[in-house]
């Protein structure tokens, strides 16, 4: 995977920016446990509702409602009930989808074989499955058709994407050092980093195309993961298998889009406007809508202008 390259001196704090990942990482494992933390408030969306306590939890519980927690990561429907960024083979590009079903194959090799003889039980289900597994080996337990389980199991690995609550841990081991919690810019390996890390809750990006606004496409997030950035602490995740690599950046789009509705919502209730769930659900659509412009679109990624974000 290859993308545009920024030029500049390498950071000058690798050591130290090592050091404090370490750190970081002590307390935030990269195990299979679901997540014990909890997504905070932006500093300025609480300076800005300083003083009022009401309205800071009415943001809060908003936030819960509208993308869940960081053990159960979840973007609600829209208000006409679609979910047009569910994670599917059908919803990626050419290039990516081919790129997850090659590593996949690889993956999943011996429980493919297996199944595609028809047998189901005796395969590894392994932890990237999530339920799946346990609810075909109980259809198979219950009498169910065999190899109509195994075709279907067979599919499922074949396009195996993950859950949003994997990709969480993923994003918690690998990026929170430098990109924080809720993806503000503010992990604890910050502080050394210069240019410092992106700031997704911005909703503000160096690669898009400007006929897309200012959003990248999911490709263009996968590539700056992939390679990363020259001349800055944005390493690059070459042994991030694609379908990780994909669900990562759909990760980072998640934190962007709830850090754009947390200041929207914010926003309202500082004006003094009454915030009910038809105004919510207005805020959150507003925040989707340049991020699924840009979901499909094959144009390529322009580097913005220096010093913007």
């Amino acid at each position: 995977m290859t993308r545009p390259r920024t030029t500049g001196s390498p950071a000058a704090a690798t050591a130290v920016l090592f050091a404090a990942a370490a750190l970081a990482l002590a307390g935030c494992s990269s195990g299979g446990g679901a997540a014990t933390y909890q997504w905070g408030l932006a500093p300025e969306v609480r300076a800005k509702l300083a003083g009022d306590p009401e309205a800071i939890a009415q943001v809060e519980a908003t936030l819960v409602e509208l993308f869940g927690t960081p053990a159960a990561p979840r973007p609600a429907p829209l208000a006409d009930g679609s979910e047009p960024w569910l994670l599917t083979i059908d919803s990626l590009s050419e290039r990516l989808a081919k790129s997850v079903r090659i590593d996949n194959a690889h993956r999943f090799h011996d429980d493919l074989a297996a199944l595609a003889s028809g047998q189901v039980i005796g395969v590894d289900w392994s932890e990237v499955i999530e339920d799946q597994g346990e609810v075909w080996a109980a259809a198979v337990h219950d009498g169910g058709d065999g190899k109509a389980i195994a075709a279907q199991g067979e599919a499922y690995l074949r396009d195996w994407l993950p859950s949003p609550s994997r990709s969480e841990r993923i994003y918690k081991s690998q990026c929170v050092t430098c990109h924080g919690i809720e993806g503000g810019g503010n992990g604890p390996s910050a502080t050394y980093l210069q240019p410092p890390p992106r700031d997704f809750r911005s909703g503000a990006f160096k690669y898009f195309h400007e006929s897309n606004g200012p959003r990248p496409r999911r490709d263009d997030l996968v590539d700056v993961i992939y390679d990363g950035v020259r001349g800055s602490g944005m390493a690059a995740f070459r042994s991030i298998a694609a379908p990780d690599l994909i669900g990562l950046a759909d990760y980072v789009r998640f934190l962007s889009v709830r850090g754009v509705t947390e200041a929207g919502l914010a926003e309202h209730l500082a004006a003094g406007s009454e915030l009910t769930p038809e105004v919510a659900a207005a805020i959150y659509a507003e925040a989707w809508e340049p991020w699924l412009a840009a979901l499909n679109t094959t144009s390529p990624p322009e580097v913005a202008e220096e010093g913007t974000r």
